[in-house]
């Protein structure tokens, strides 16, 4: 008999596969290589690494009401969902004034995000907090010098009064959904060079978790591009996914579900678990080559 968290992963895959779509997000390829906080870490600043590449975000401010008021960090899917829905549209629209109304409120009910009541707000709190917030890119240089690049996400952050939404099919004046942002000049030129395409019925599927979309993320950068087998021990994946653990062990057994989980969103991902950690092979790209013209 097959285990029912077998199952459930074969009728995921059975689910992408069978998608009648061919609709894509996009996100810049350093985001591939480093994340968010899953949880509000509570503090200004935030930082991760991942071999030669490290990413540091710095919380920022809003004028709102008359003063200022400090932002934090964001974090957790709701973040990631937003920030991939910034990327996707500046990508396809080909412009860096990107709206929060309509679009970005159909978007979410196409990926199955409730958007009424406190997942409302919620959205609404990170959509502000990623806006204000300014990234650090740290890098090695193919010469062997360090290179940094700082921008904000946004340049101008138009902001509608804090009002609830109501539901129903339509936003209410003065939502989330009214609101705008401009993505700054660095940011939309960093995007534009270098995007990955990932395929929407999988970040559907993965909606809620950024576990395992920081990790379904990091495979469509890696795999497609391979051109030999390419091994990665559990420490290196620890250090990228799983700074959070105390210890190896429980990170171990936590990555193989998120990775399981990851792997079913990408039936053509080719994938072997070792006793030093995994072996990542070259493998067909999670978005069809005839659509990543759009993102090219």
């Amino acid at each position: 008999m097959v285990p029912a968290r077998q199952r459930s992963l074969i009728d995921i895959a059975a689910e992408i596969l069978a998608a009648e779509t061919n609709d894509f997000a996009a996100t810049y390829a350093g985001f591939c290589l480093t994340s968010l906080p899953h949880r509000d870490p509570g503090v200004r600043t935030w930082e991760r690494k991942n071999g030669r590449c490290s990413l540091l975000v710095e919380a920022g401010r809003i004028s709102e009401g008359g003063r200022w008021i400090e932002c934090g960090l964001p974090f957790g899917s709701k973040a990631r969902l937003i920030l991939l829905y910034m990327q996707t549209m500046a990508i396809r629209e080909q412009s860096r004034f990107i709206e929060l109304g309509g679009s970005l409120h159909e978007w979410m009910k196409r990926l199955g995000v409730p958007v009424g009541g406190k997942s409302y707000a919620h959205i609404r709190e990170q959509a502000r907090r990623l806006s204000a917030c300014t990234m650090y890119l740290g890098y090695a240089t193919d010469e062997g010098g360090e290179a940094t690049t700082k921008t904000p996400i946004a340049n101008t952050i138009l902001l509608a009064p804090s009002r609830p939404y109501s539901g129903g099919t339509s936003p209410t004046q003065g939502s989330l959904w009214e609101e705008r942002v401009e993505l700054s000049q660095p940011f939309y030129e960093l995007l534009q060079k270098h995007p990955v395409p990932v395929y929407e019925p999988a970040i559907q599927r993965l909606q809620n978790n950024s576990a395992a979309l920081d990790v379904y993320i990091w495979l469509c950068y890696r795999l497609h591009v391979l051109q030999e087998p390419t091994p990665i021990s559990w420490t290196r994946l620890k250090e990228q996914f799983g700074q959070q653990y105390a210890t190896a062990y429980q990170f171990r057994h936590k990555f193989k579900d998120t990775l399981a989980l990851a792997l079913a969103v990408y039936p053509g991902a080719h994938i072997k678990e070792t006793k030093a950690g995994i072996t990542l092979f070259p493998s067909a790209p999670a978005v069809a080559k005839r659509h990543l013209k759009a993102v090219s």
